[in-house]
């Protein structure tokens, strides 16, 4: 096997859960004891699904100190292992999966494409299961024959958001209602005992403060507050007639007086995350703060979407 060059012993891309980039890499620095990596592999996935470390969340708490193993999204660990997340990681997972993008969290996965033979009573149905509500002991579903994992006498369905008493729900009735100005209602077909697909708003429908776009309404503040965390505002008009260079120099862009924001992200207030690189242009009217790509090559874009002018994103 191939080992990571000093400290690290695993990787992952942040927010990457149904993309290509969703995998992550763990190496098994710990023969001894398996717990290592277990939290290493928690660490990772967590990335993945959206969590940051806890250092670079503000007022992140973690009700276990570090001597006793304290969080698993920490940067780091000291002498024993982490075995729970904190808050903030709960909250950054919560956040994470209502993105529209996060959907195939909520697909149920193809029967026909699961390794290994069925198993009644796991509360997953597989190939020649109708349902599965767990073991005959604790199954509550009326619908499901706990033994045969089969529909019970009578039953059509025994889940779903469009199962209503063991019938298939008449088509028309709302079984999800839209989350924002970019998401759309979903109704039941009166064929199927599962909600349709979620859909949303095309691309460039007006939303509040923008467009919708892949599913969201991208807004400049929020996303300063999501990479500064609270407090953090989009800068005055004034930094966006100024460009930065590697190296953090600052100069008046080419035409300063046009206003240009859907160039370079600045911010103003909030609290910098402590693993990226940053650059601060000060002006008589106030700061402009920009956050460093990994690598510190470019800087922290406006993000594509997001509506940066009249009719411009």
């Amino acid at each position: 096997g191939v080992e990571f060059t000093g400290t690290t012993v695993g990787l992952a891309k942040v927010s990457t859960m149904c993309s290509q980039d969703s995998g992550a890499v763990n190496q098994d620095h710990n023969l001894e004891n398996p717990v290592g990596v277990a939290s290493t592999m928690a660490h990772e996935m967590g990335h993945n699904l959206g969590m940051d470390h806890d250092e670079n969340v503000q007022g992140c708490y973690c009700p276990v100190p570090r001597e006793g193993g304290g969080c698993i999204m920490a940067a780091s660990i000291g002498s024993k292992f982490p075995r729970m997340f904190s808050q903030c990681s709960r909250a950054d997972l919560e956040m994470f999966v209502e993105e529209p993008h996060t959907a195939c969290l909520v697909n149920a996965p193809d029967p026909s494409r699961i390794v290994g033979n069925p198993v009644c009573g796991n509360q997953f149905v597989e190939r020649g299961e109708q349902c599965d509500c767990g073991p005959p002991q604790t199954c509550q579903n009326p619908c499901c024959n706990a033994t045969t994992c089969q529909l019970a006498a009578g039953a059509r369905c025994a889940q779903g958001a469009c199962c209503q008493d063991c019938r298939v729900t008449p088509a028309g009735e709302l079984c999800r209602p839209p989350k924002d100005a970019c998401d759309l209602e979903e109704y039941c077909d009166g064929q199927q005992p599962v909600c349709p697909e979620d859909v949303f708003q095309e691309n460039g429908t007006p939303c509040p403060g923008g467009y919708c776009y892949n599913g969201v309404c991208p807004a400049l503040a929020q996303r300063c507050q999501d990479l500064w965390g609270p407090g953090s505002h989009v800068a005055e008009e004034t930094c966006y007639t100024y460009s930065i260079s590697p190296g953090c120099q600052g100069r008046p862009a080419q035409g300063s007086s046009r206003v240009d924001t859907c160039g370079t992200l600045y911010c103003e207030g909030g609290r910098k995350p402590l693993e990226r690189s940053s650059c601060t242009l000060t002006l008589r009217t106030g700061t402009c703060q920009a956050l460093a790509l990994e690598g510190g090559a470019a800087y922290e874009p406006v993000p594509e979407g997001t509506k940066c002018g009249e009719e411009r994103v």
